[in-house]
């Protein structure tokens, strides 16, 4: 059986209100729409934020992790794994073992915020003997290390004894009109086959204290310098 629906009201005026029920449904259905899909690319803004946000600070924490927060070197940690990284791929290079000399005397007499601002002036000057791609690190309270990344050895022997010179010309002055001379001994060990960070830094230590021995305020060698086993500033 077939059923018919007949519209109660005449076909002129259906034709009338079809057209105008289509543009209210269109209107109506973007008036829906819109609040919704704002709120919907607000969320998307948002979320988008909170994941930036949350790799920065993921960042941020690597890189405190690997940072020692007084010189804003890298850390023993950090500054042994990049070197091992390094050795692995068969860079070669040296290792620096560098000791502030009687640093004890600086917060002694100073007090630890002089030895504090002692060992910044140190790092800074470090770092800025050095070219990119090395690699420095603050391994212990007045120790530093720097990974070399040369295969000459006239390159090594000239960064070790520029930050030597670097140091040893520092203004340093913990009281006001008293100037306090800093200097630094340096050990290093030149690289070769299948050594890795911690036996490079065992014999850079090993040649530091033989400058401290020396006299300090010099470098000590573990080999192939073409000039002398030691160097010394006057």
């Amino acid at each position: 059986m077939i059923v018919l629906w007949a519209s109660p009201l005449p076909r002129d005026v259906v034709l009338e209100i079809y057209p105008v029920a289509g543009i209210i449904c269109v209107i109506v259905a973007i008036l829906v729409a819109f609040p919704i899909s704002w709120r919907l690319q607000r969320e998307r803004n948002r979320l988008a934020k909170t994941v930036h946000d949350l790799k920065s600070a993921h960042i941020e924490l690597d890189r405190r992790a690997r940072t020692d927060p007084l010189t804003g070197m890298l850390n023993r940690g950090a500054f042994m794994s990049d070197v091992d990284e390094s050795l692995l791929k068969r860079i070669g290079g040296a290792m620096l073992m560098i000791d502030a000399d009687n640093f004890k005397i600086v917060n002694d007499t100073f007090g630890h915020s002089a030895g504090d601002e002692a060992l910044r002036l140190v790092a800074e000057t470090v770092i800025a003997g050095v070219r990119i791609g090395d690699i420095c690190g603050r391994v212990g309270g007045e120790e530093f290390l720097v990974f070399v990344q040369a295969t000459d050895t006239l390159s090594v022997v000239a960064i070790a004894e520029r930050i030597l010179a670097g140091v040893f010309n520092l203004n340093f002055e913990p009281e006001d009109g008293c100037r306090h001379q800093l200097s630094v001994s340096i050990g290093v060990a030149i690289n070769s086959a299948d050594q890795n960070a911690i036996a490079m830094m065992s014999i850079a230590d090993r040649k530091m204290y033989e400058a401290k021995r020396g006299g300090r305020n010099q470098i000590a060698y573990s080999y192939g310098d073409p000039r002398a086993s030691r160097v010394r500033l006057a």
